[in-house]
């Protein structure tokens, strides 16, 4: 039998799924129409670390594999538009508040 508090915990975790998996595809639409989507990512990032006390580990490996997913993209976007990569001298590039490591 499960305890008040894990059904309370797997309530939360479903009604973050719903609200994560929403503005993730509300940051892809964005990014496609050229909006600045920086302050929606670091948002939900940080709502994820919130949610973090009651996801399951797998849950949140998931989220944060999302989450790089769409970092990925506004780099991507970010190099795009500037035309090259913007590498700063300690390997680094910055794109919309988040550095990311040059390969």
């Amino acid at each position: 039998m499960a305890s008040a508090g894990s059904a309370a915990n797997a309530d939360a975790a479903a009604k973050f799924w719903g609200l994560f998996q929403q503005q993730k595809e509300e940051i892809k639409e964005m990014a496609s129409k050229d909006q600045d989507i920086t302050q929606r990512l670091r948002s939900l990032d940080s709502s994820l670390r919130e949610a973090f006390i009651y996801l399951p580990a797998y849950d949140q490996k998931q989220f944060t594999r999302d989450l790089d997913e769409l970092r990925a993209l506004l780099h991507k976007r970010g190099a795009a538009s500037s035309g090259s990569s913007a590498a700063v001298s300690s390997g680094q590039s910055r794109v919309g508040g988040f550095r990311f490591k040059s390969a």
